[in-house]
């Protein structure tokens, strides 16, 4: 019974390793058959189509670099010959300084003008505030009458102006603000009117983008200073 079992599992893998051979022969065939070509040069047909693909759906996506539907120039002088039409008519997301504040001590600090700017030069002792909200009742006390104030938190403007914060009904008695950031958003539901609307209609000059911390530093050591705000390009920094 020992021999037979032995026999018949023999004969099992003889016909298993048969298949095996006969398998591989046939892999072997086929591969000569197809047309030879070695890793780089598919590497390099695949490349050359990713890169066709990639600019057919440039051209469909920016029709108004001349190419027409399904045509693809691909040299960079086409692709540049073409661009030359395209112009950007996007203005900067930032102002262009057109003012500086002038202390009496000689420092400059340059920036842009907002709020009353009818008058080109505005003159008023500076002082700081370090306060981190109510620059609203800053602007309305009475505490700060005829001087311009500098602020050292960052952003000012951003919950606008609103009757119900007033320090008193006489309106603003700032003779100017100074900021690092004039907020353009407000998020205030209360919000009646923007902080530029406001000086402009209170008759108070602004200045952004000035560097305020800095300013605060020589301030605190040296006491509040005459400074003027200018907006009239034609007078220089000595003047």
């Amino acid at each position: 019974v020992d021999e037979v079992g032995r026999s018949g599992e023999g004969r099992a893998s003889t016909r298993m390793a048969a298949k095996t051979v006969k398998s591989l022969r046939g892999g072997a065939r086929r591969c000569a058959a197809a047309p030879s070509s070695s890793p780089s040069q598919a590497v390099r047909r695949t490349a050359v189509n990713m890169s066709s693909g990639r600019a057919a759906t440039a051209t469909a996506r920016h029709p108004a670099l001349g190419l027409a539907p399904g045509k693809v120039r691909g040299s960079p002088a086409a692709s540049k010959a073409a661009s030359r039409g395209v112009r950007c008519s996007a203005s900067k997301p930032w102002k262009e300084n057109d003012a500086r504040l002038v202390l009496e001590n000689g420092d400059v600090y340059p920036g842009y003008a907002f709020g009353h700017t009818g008058d080109k030069t505005y003159v008023a002792e500076v002082v700081f505030n370090t306060s981190l909200t109510g620059y609203q009742e800053i602007l309305t006390d009475p505490s700060y009458h005829g001087q311009m104030v500098c602020f050292t938190q960052p952003h000012i403007g951003n919950v606008g102006i609103n009757e119900g914060d007033m320090e008193c009904g006489h309106g603003c008695h700032l003779s100017g603000v100074v900021v690092k950031h004039l907020s353009e958003n407000v998020s205030n539901y209360r919000s009646v009117e923007t902080l530029e609307q406001y000086l402009e209609r209170q008759g108070v000059v602004g200045i952004a983008g000035v560097d305020t911390r800095q300013l605060t530093r020589v301030l605190r050591e040296k006491g509040s200073l005459v400074g003027v705000v200018c907006t009239d390009a034609s007078i220089s920094d000595e003047a």
